[in-house]
């Protein structure tokens, strides 16, 4: 190119991809964790973009759904980490708030990465906290 060329982008624009698809069940086989389980810690199925999403409430300390994640597949994609999202209007937050009172019975919580290690860990009983 020389000093004098000139650069025309593609008239064509980006394509949205769509994302990949995450029933709750598909989730529990991945995680070894039961169904009637993961329901009762408020994970639920839903959609977007007309594809199935696993709702991930962030309850409060006091019980109340906060923020809620929403996760698109197990793995990561080719095209990077396009497995969560956050509904709209969500500020993320720490996971497992509503679970304190285990932690402070026990007097030990364990801070971990994401949801999915904080499902694992309460399936044991252990209490935990995750990050987001």
């Amino acid at each position: 190119m020389t000093p004098h060329s000139v650069v025309v982008p593609s008239s064509a624009g980006a394509t949205v991809q769509p994302l990949p698809g995450l029933t709750l069940e598909q989730y529990a086989l991945a995680k070894q964790l039961s169904v009637p389980r993961l329901r009762s810690w408020g994970l639920s199925d839903t959609t977007i973009y007309h594809r199935p999403a696993l709702a991930i409430p962030y309850r409060g300390v006091d019980g109340r759904d906060g923020p809620v994640r929403l996760r698109h597949a197990i793995d990561k994609g080719p095209q990077g980490d396009e497995r969560f999202t956050w509904r709209k209007g969500s500020t993320p937050c720490l996971y497992g708030l509503d679970r304190l009172a285990d932690a402070r019975a026990t007097h030990t919580v364990v801070l971990c990465e994401g949801e999915s290690d904080c499902h694992t860990l309460w399936h044991h009983d252990v209490p935990a906290l995750g990050l987001p």
